[in-house]
């Protein structure tokens, strides 16, 4: 210790950001200086912008939440929920930089939209302020903004979740109720890709505005997607299919002879890659939960690979998945 303690600041900063992960709470133990050095955002934005950072899949399953390194293959169990909070079916997890939210929570037993958000700098917990008039309903998506807002729609209520402030703002209802759906937020719009009314709704935050933007009637087992990487990624049937919305274009990028990819299952963005986790059937009857890695412009003998599951992973079905790069 000693030894080290007479090198350069600088240096001695460049050797701890390149140790991974799983040993910077030990590092926050060691010294004062470790400690608030680790706690620093900054400490991990110097990893990210110098290729040293990980990015880990986070499984929110009904026993926990459980994160997986692809590159190392390492899986780590997270700290439990703070006492008195339970996950419920329609729990939803989604990130924004350091940041895991956990949205519709149980709280003592009583079903509530109660939030919570972990902070893996300082490795705490902090409850965040219920969702407004979203209490009664039973399905509602999900996703983070680059802002560090949080976007959530079901039934015909939207609102937006400030992660800095703990802070609801209600938006305008949309213009037709949604049934099935999935979200996403980008080029500074909210999609509501309304599997319903086989349409996407999008609002423009600057304006204030619902807008309907495309029709997806022709799309099937819409009950499993993802938009990312410009397209629609849908996992269903015996198939995983991409449709450009723009174009029209449809293609199947990975088709399964036997097992049966059912619902629901949930879906992100790792790196260059998409992960699905869900559930498979087989005709004899048989099922398995599965976790895919999908890279759907390499070529076909790479585009497809299966991870295998953590112990307790493979006892219950996965209810959110969402990725942090720490």
């Amino acid at each position: 210790m000693d030894l080290i303690n007479r090198l350069p600041q600088e240096i001695i900063t460049e050797i701890l950001m390149r140790l991974p992960y799983i040993f910077h709470k030990s590092l926050k133990q060691v010294c004062r200086a470790w400690r608030d050095m680790v706690r620093n955002s900054s400490f991990y934005d110097r990893r990210i912008d110098s290729g040293l950072s990980q990015k880990f899949i986070c499984l929110l399953h009904r026993t926990g939440l459980t994160m997986y390194d692809p590159v190392r293959g390492f899986w780590h169990r997270s700290p439990p929920l703070p006492i008195g909070f339970k996950l419920a079916f329609s729990t939803r997890l989604v990130c924004w930089r350091r940041k895991l939210v956990f949205i519709g929570l149980k709280r003592y037993n009583r079903e509530t939209r109660s939030i919570l958000v972990y902070d893996f700098c300082f490795n705490r917990w902090h409850v965040g302020t219920e969702m407004p008039e979203m209490q009664l309903i039973k399905r509602f998506v999900c996703c983070a903004s680059p802002q560090g807002t949080v976007y959530v729609a079901g039934d015909r209520l939207a609102a937006v979740y400030d992660i800095n402030t703990d802070e609801w703002e209600l938006l305008p209802p949309m213009p037709r109720p949604t049934g099935l759906a999935s979200v996403s937020f980008t080029g500074g719009k909210f999609y509501v890709f309304d599997l319903q009314n086989d349409e996407v709704q999008n609002f423009d935050p600057n304006t204030g505005l619902w807008t309907p933007t495309d029709n997806i009637s022709g799309i099937q087992h819409k009950e499993n997607v993802l938009y990312a990487f410009g397209k629609l990624f849908v996992f269903g049937g015996q198939e995983i299919t991409e449709h450009d919305l723009e174009n029209g274009n449809s293609r199947q990028v990975i088709s399964f002879r036997e097992v049966i990819l059912s619902k629901p299952g949930s879906a992100a963005v790792w790196c260059d890659r998409i992960v699905f986790a869900g559930v498979c059937y087989h005709s004899n009857g048989s099922s398995h939960r599965v976790l895919y890695m999908l890279k759907a412009n390499a070529g076909v003998s790479e585009r497809l690979i299966a991870i295998n599951p953590a112990a307790e992973f493979r006892q219950t079905n996965v209810l959110s998945v969402t990725t942090v790069e720490l």
